[in-house]
């Protein structure tokens, strides 16, 4: 399983180079003849703003999904 933090894109679409580095763990697992869970995450801990709201939107979730939907 590995675990990839969206906290900076809570409110703009993930960028090309980050889904690409996505793929290339995905695709080296692939080879290495494993398998790898992707959880994606906007919040690992509360150490960012301690009790604020820090998930995105459920607009910016569903815009996200849609980038991850080909990976």
């Amino acid at each position: 399983r590995k675990y990839y933090l969206l906290y900076d894109y809570r409110s703009s679409y993930i960028p090309a180079s980050y889904l690409a580095d996505i793929v290339k763990d995905l695709d080296l697992v692939r080879k290495c003849g494993l398998k790898l869970i992707p959880r994606f995450v906007y919040v690992w801990n509360e150490s960012y703003e301690p009790g604020a709201n820090q998930d995105a939107s459920v607009t910016w979730i569903t815009r996200h999904l849609e980038q991850l939907r080909p990976i």
